[in-house]
């Protein structure tokens, strides 16, 4: 998955590149800055030390919040269905429990991408959308314990329904 991230970054910054060309050369000001905070499986799978102790499925879906420049934000969606992704619009209304960490994987002069700590990702699925993520929060628990079960039991989760089944 870094693998991807560096396409990302690289693709996205030969864009920005072309634009802020384009524009000073029309007599303009470069692009401004968009912060880009990857969300849910995406931010799992481009974390290696999570994607290592953890089975995770591969997706296609990149939920994330975005804020800043707009068309450095139409690039970065440009870019993720250049290489096989899709942005999904519905990001925003993705809830984090209060003190998600964001850990940063690129900063660059028009772009910064950040990734959610993959707890308060994990405590997000159990009780967001826990049917759908069963088994990934069953097995997160054995790696990440108590932190993650008191995160889901705080936010209302239930753990039980997590436990292996007989």
């Amino acid at each position: 998955m870094t693998t991807e991230i560096d396409n990302i970054v690289g693709r996205l910054t030969e864009l920005i590149a072309v634009v802020n060309a384009e524009l000073v050369a029309l007599g303009g000001s470069e692009l401004g800055v968009a912060e880009i905070v990857l969300l849910g499986q995406f931010s799992l799978l481009s974390n290696e030390a999570t994607a290592s102790r953890l089975r995770l499925a591969l997706t296609h879906d990149v939920d994330a919040w975005i804020t800043g420049d707009r068309t450095v934000t139409s690039l970065f969606k440009r870019v993720l269905d250049e290489i096989g992704y899709r942005f999904d619009d519905l990001s925003q209304e993705i809830w984090l429990p209060d003190g998600a960490q964001f850990e940063l994987i690129h900063e660059a002069k028009h772009f910064v991408i950040k990734r959610v700590d993959p707890v308060s990702a994990l405590i997000s699925k159990a009780i967001k959308a826990p049917e759908k993520n069963r088994i990934l929060v069953r097995d997160a628990l054995k790696v990440y314990g108590e932190v993650l079960a008191a995160g889901i039991s705080i936010h209302g989760g239930d753990l039980e329904f997590f436990e292996d089944e007989a």
